[in-house]
């Protein structure tokens, strides 16, 4: 049994998909689907993205913008304090960022904040950030996995509204309300005990045992059930996040794009969706937003071309997490590739240390993962599918979609944005780095006797206003 510092008093127990690997933010370990919504809560920025995915004031009571939208003037709230008790104020702001930017802290954020020129303390309570240009993302990449800490070497320290007490890596994380956070009024839980469940069997029992008070994802093929029950209620929210299937560019057989064309016409994405995302998925080719290009028609060339001996199969090295349902969706992509030749050798992997040490940092050829939710479009294509960028483990390069990526990414005008990105994923669904299988929403739960806890569309955990009942402060989880 978990023994908690607050007795039973206002406890809620979240279970989390996996783990992460570190916790220290701004920096590349960090910078992980896991770990993101744990820093959100500890160590938040200037702004935030709200369910509806607007930017709202956080540590920053306010900002201005200048004509040309190169500067940006931000007021910090009065009274801030990190959870070491020194003061959030504009020179702490600035050494935040003196520190992201420098190449010696590891972090993948000096590449998205590119366009950023200075950063400057006007008083105590006032900071400007000047950029080359305009750049319209910029608030969200200030709302996105860009967080700010106290200047202590006992990380994560930051002003949220809730602080680190206790990591036992394996098991559980434990946070603690912080008094002091500017909004601790709507604040209504003591104590947060995060757990993992990566396997949707587990997930699933988790619910009917009522052995929880939120869970992150509900498997989407139990959810109804789940509702109907009573076991638990469903929350879900409109997400960019897609289960994709990642091809090695860079090395044979996946360095010809027809090659990757062909294993693209083969997939019958909708039957996936169907059966593992259901009326919260959706079967689309577009890396974001709705689908602007279809998959390539052409017809595929015979299996026999190819295959590595006559009338045999090609085997391919391919890597996956272990977090479900990707082993079950790797199984039934197998077996669709099988017509071409094609069979999958895949090893399956504890996440972590799948991100990023193996999906990164290993040498494959195919690999289902995970895209993660993205706060702007800017990040998702500079990151994933730009040359060298941080999250390309592809290899995938092109000039022509860099340069529409690079035109985007300072288009002021939101229907000329909107039409760049379109031409980029134009040029994605004819060379194919990496095939979508499904996209599907953010789909939560909470136990009866939890209210006011909403799925949010980059999977933050929005703890404002969330209330347990008494019927489940003396429930612990068992470890």
């Amino acid at each position: 049994m978990l023994k908690s510092d607050v007795g039973d008093a206002r406890r809620l127990r979240l279970v989390s998909l996996h783990e992460m690997v570190s916790l220290d933010p701004n920096t590349r370990l960090s910078d992980s689907s896991a770990a993101t919504p744990v820093l959100k809560l500890i160590c938040p920025n200037l702004v935030r993205l709200d369910h509806e995915m607007q930017i709202q004031p956080e540590l920053a009571s306010a900002w201005r913008v200048s004509d040309d939208q190169c500067v940006y003037r931000f007021i910090l709230r009065e009274g801030l304090r990190f959870h070491d008790g020194s003061a959030v104020d504009a020179r702490s702001v600035v050494w935040n960022f003196e520190r992201i930017l420098d190449s010696r802290t590891g972090s993948v954020l000096p590449r998205d904040f590119e366009p950023l020129r200075a950063v400057r303390a006007l008083n105590d309570h006032e900071v400007v950030f000047e950029l080359h240009r305009p750049w319209p993302a910029f608030l969200h990449h200030l709302a996105g996995r860009c967080h700010l800490v106290a200047d202590t070497a006992l990380q994560p320290c930051g002003a949220g509204a809730f602080r680190l007490v206790e990591w036992v890596r394996g098991s559980h994380l434990r946070l603690q309300r912080f008094a002091d956070y500017w909004n601790a009024d709507d604040i209504h839980v003591d104590e947060l005990l995060v757990t993992w469940a990566p396997d949707g069997g587990a997930r699933t029992r988790l619910i009917e045992s009522g052995d929880f008070d939120v869970m992150e994802v509900v498997p989407a093929a139990e959810a109804g059930r789940l509702r109907d029950a009573g076991l638990a209620a469903i929350t879900h929210a409109r997400s960019s996040t897609r289960l994709t299937l990642a091809m090695n560019c860079r090395r044979p057989p996946f360095d010809d794009p027809e090659r990757r064309r062909a294993v693209a016409r083969a997939l019958d994405r909708q039957a996936l969706v169907e059966r593992y995302a259901g009326p919260h998925g959706r079967a689309t080719s577009a890396v974001w937003g709705e689908d602007h290009a279809p998959v390539p028609a052409e017809a595929a060339r015979p299996a026999g071309d190819r295959s590595s001996a006559a009338g045999g199969s090609e085997i391919l090295q391919g890597v996956m997490t272990r977090v479900s349902p990707m082993p079950a969706v790797a199984g039934d992509v197998g077996a669709m590739l099988e017509p071409l030749g094609l069979r999958l050798d895949m090893r399956g992997y504890d996440d972590p240390p799948w991100w990023p040490m193996v999906y990164c940092d290993t040498d494959w050829q195919i690999a289902f993962q995970g895209m993660g939710t993205r706060a702007h479009a800017d990040m998702l294509f500079s990151r994933e599918f730009c040359t060298g960028g941080s999250f390309n483990s592809t290899g995938y390069s092109n000039p022509a979609l860099d340069e529409l990526v690079a035109q985007a990414r300072h288009a002021v005008d939101p229907v000329e944005r909107d039409r760049l990105y379109a031409a980029a994923q134009e040029i994605l669904a004819r060379d194919v780095p990496v095939i979508v299988l499904y996209g599907s929403d953010t789909l939560a739960g909470t136990r009866p006797g939890v209210s006011g806890f909403r799925a949010h569309p980059l999977s933050y955990w929005d703890l404002a206003g969330v209330r347990v009942d008494d019927a489940g402060l003396s429930a612990t989880r068992k470890t």
